[in-house]
């Protein structure tokens, strides 16, 4: 059976107010938007398989769970990050503020399935938000 993980972490220097938000299936694959593109092979862009341990954090402290999928949603989750590299819209592009970013495209593989915390800035980048063309 399929499962799917929602993790976040604090982020370094901002960690009171902000988290970085990947996926994890199975327990072993991670998927998740870095700040830099192209950090190892089978990347796309700022787009990352497995860059880090999948409950790994990202410099200031460790990693917590948000959310466990299992099934049909789990399912559908996977497909997602499956064709991510082709259908996610900013696989090269990355901003902190407002986005795109990590939470971005967390959300983005949930679809409705799941709502990331209010920590998770840029989760609310929309595809077709007047940013897009910057």
């Amino acid at each position: 059976m399929c499962r799917v993980e929602v993790y976040a972490a604090r982020i370094p220097f901002i960690g009171a107010i902000a988290v970085h938000c990947w996926l994890v299936v199975n327990g072993r694959d991670r998927f998740e938007v870095w700040q830099k593109p192209n950090l190892k092979a089978g990347s796309r862009g700022h787009l990352h398989f497995d860059l880090l341990a999948p409950q790994q954090g990202v410099g200031n402290g460790p990693g917590w769970r948000l959310a466990a999928f299992e099934g049909d949603v789990a399912e559908q989750i996977v497909d997602r990050l499956e064709g991510a590299a082709d259908a996610y819209p900013f696989c090269d592009r990355y901003r902190y503020w407002p986005g795109p970013n990590s939470n971005t495209f967390a959300q983005w593989a949930l679809g409705e399935s799941f709502r990331l915390p209010w920590r998770a800035f840029g989760r609310n980048f929309q595809v077709g938000c007047d940013d897009i063309s910057r």
